[in-house]
């Protein structure tokens, strides 16, 4: 069983580690520490994912949550090519990171991506596959 989430097998997407964002409704962060992100898939088609703080010192759990869906990036690649396209985001320019989206007492993940023009747009995964939001324009 895995201490962290409580699920029996859990194997974990180590291609999935990534830097990780708590932002506020304005794009600001909420944390001053370096966070990364690391999803996992379990028995019986349980998935999630963990957030932790990176310190110097070593690693510290700031959460994990259970998610309905694993994160395929993959499986998902032509809608998420034409979200890029549909918001004037420059693929090759392109830069992704995860995040946390604080809006009142509601808390999303999602992926920001900006390009090297400085056009932003928020990419929401879900059972249904892929979402996208403009965020700005460069």
């Amino acid at each position: 069983m895995d201490a962290d989430t409580k699920k029996r097998h859990a194997v974990w997407s180590y291609d999935s580690f990534a830097a990780y964002q708590m932002l506020d409704a304005d794009g600001n962060s909420l944390s001053d520490k370096e966070l990364y992100y690391c999803t996992y898939c379990a028995d019986e088609g349980q998935c999630g994912y963990i957030v932790l703080a990176y310190d110097g010192g070593g690693l510290q759990r700031i959460s994990s949550a259970e998610t309905s869906y694993p994160y395929d990036l993959d499986s998902n690649m032509e809608a998420v090519l034409a979200g890029l396209e549909a918001n004037g985001i420059d693929p090759a320019s392109a830069r992704a990171a995860r995040v946390s989206l604080t809006v009142g007492d509601n808390i999303q993940e999602a992926i920001r991506i900006t390009d090297g023009e400085g056009h932003e747009c928020i990419c929401y995964f879900g059972k249904e596959g892929v979402s996208f939001e403009e965020s700005s324009g460069g």
